[in-house]
């Protein structure tokens, strides 16, 4: 699973493994030691029990406004040679690492959360966001506070806004691979009526789900829409790579699925990593509102420019791990551990984010509700039925899709909610026509082979509508 590791020392009970790991923007070697207790007649040998990982480059940064111990958090201090402390990647005293446990499947992908915890803490200038440290798993559960807690128990204090003035959000829905029909649309409205210049200045709010918040982050560093669109068809078959072996592998991939994840999310991380680079949530050009949710509190999450004196917890995250938590899709990608909180896709809740635009909007800022006009794009609605074998057998086996009609109803509902809101003249929504069988989030072959043309489709019928409603005036 790591082919780049290599084995440096092999004497049986002591194995030492040193290799690359890029968890978000950087590049890290580090050094894996597993030490096994030795018996040789009544003499127990043993150095250090368990696996060991130490940095090796670049070195740890530590503070020198601490005292020793209390640097750099989660770490085995070495008083010695501080550098070369040990990473805290687990609790010994809960067991959730053992000798009989893989390696590849434990200790590397915990550093890999490791570090980029360790990313964000010198990105913050020193805030805690990495692993609990063994036995104070209840002091760091009173250090990280559910996102609800710091919820307002009153109104929203508006910021003005021009009353003569339109507010304009841009809405993109989630859909994996599918993000290639928002992103190419979006491309043919900049290379044909903004002489190649960015859509986004010409919307004051930008929310997007999962695959549709990428595209958000893209855009509010003035990625041209396009380019955002290469992510996808020049490296959809990297994230989402087919099965091998025809039919044989494609089974196997299914099988493998129902206890794993189906996918490495390290390739994502990488291309998100090479595209935002060290780049904060803060930088953002646009107001952004970017949908994630919490596996460990429960809680809804949304992440938010810091376009209210409201808005201050998301400012110093990297747009890396913002685009990693919303499209952390399960059963595709492991959720995202980082800062304390188990991110999972937005699209559990809000794969249409037009809802959270509308009521970001309408809470922010002094607007009637009809100066506020939304663009939204989707990456194919499909109704979801109840089969006749649903409702003759039911069980889990006939219902294994029912995620699929939370996502479609979610959608409609939201659509439905700000239509009502606004007035349905003032939401402009634009989907690919339904083709059958729809494409799978995952399928990137068909993807890249339909979706270009659905977009370019979609832009004639569009194109004009869009540029009279959303580009004329600013």
């Amino acid at each position: 699973m790591y082919p780049a590791f290599e084995v440096i020392f092999n004497g049986g009970w002591h194995v030492i493994w040193e290799g690359p790991l890029r968890p978000l923007s950087q590049t890290y070697v580090v050094r894996v030691e597993v030490v096994e207790f030795r018996t040789i007649g009544d003499l127990r040998v043993v150095g250090t029990l368990g696996a060991n990982v130490t940095l090796i480059s670049p070195e740890l940064e530590l503070s020198t406004d601490k005292a020793p111990g209390e640097d750099t958090p989660h770490l085995y201090w070495n008083e010695r040679n501080p550098r070369k402390s040990r990473l805290c990647l687990f609790d010994p005293a809960t067991a959730e690492w053992a000798r009989d446990k893989a390696i590849a499947e434990t200790i590397i992908p915990w550093a890999i959360d490791w570090l980029a915890s360790y990313e964000g803490w010198r990105a913050t200038g020193g805030v805690d966001r990495g692993r609990p440290t063994p036995g104070d798993s209840e002091v760091s559960d009173q250090l990280i506070e559910p996102r609800s807690k710091g919820a307002l128990t009153h109104r929203r204090v508006q910021q003005p806004w021009p009353k003569e003035r339109e507010f304009k959000i841009l809405s993109i829905d989630g859909g994996g691979i599918k993000g290639i029909f928002p992103a190419m649309l979006l491309a043919e409205i900049e290379e044909r009526y903004l002489g190649g210049g960015t859509v986004a200045e010409h919307f004051d709010l930008i929310t997007g789900t999962s695959t549709g918040g990428i595209i958000a982050l893209g855009l509010s560093i003035g990625m041209p829409a396009r380019a955002i669109a290469g992510l996808y068809t020049e490296h959809g078959g990297e994230i989402f790579p087919a099965a091998r072996f025809g039919w044989v592998g494609r089974k196997w991939q299914w099988c493998r699925g129902l206890a794993r994840y189906r996918y490495d999310r390290a390739v994502l991380a990488e291309l998100l990593s090479n595209t935002f680079g060290d780049r904060k949530f803060g930088d953002a050009r646009s107001r952004l509102c970017i949908p994630s949710c919490d596996g460990r509190f429960g809680d809804v999450y949304v992440f938010k420019t810091p376009h209210h004196p409201d808005f201050k917890k998301d400012n110093h995250e990297l747009m890396t791990m913002v685009a990693m938590a919303t499209a952390a899709a399960p059963t595709y990608f492991q959720p995202l551990d980082s800062g304390g909180y188990r991110f999972v896709d937005g699209g559990l809740w809000a794969n249409n984010p037009i809802m959270v635009g509308a009521v970001d909007a309408l809470s922010c800022f002094d607007l009637d509700r009809h100066q506020v006009r939304v663009l939204s794009l989707g990456c194919g609605d499909e109704p979801y039925s109840v089969s006749d074998h649903m409702m003759k057998w039911g069980g889990l086996l006939s219902w294994k899709k029912a995620i699929n009609g939370s996502i479609a109803f979610q959608s409609q509902n939201a659509l439905g909610q700000v239509s009502l809101l606004l007035g349905a003249e003032r939401v402009f929504r634009v989907i690919p026509e339904l083709v059958m069988p729809p494409i799978e989030l995952d399928d990137w072959h068909r993807a890249k082979s339909e979706l270009p043309g659905a977009a370019l489709s979609s832009f004639q019928v569009h194109g004009e509508a869009i540029r009279e409603l959303f580009l004329s005036q600013r």
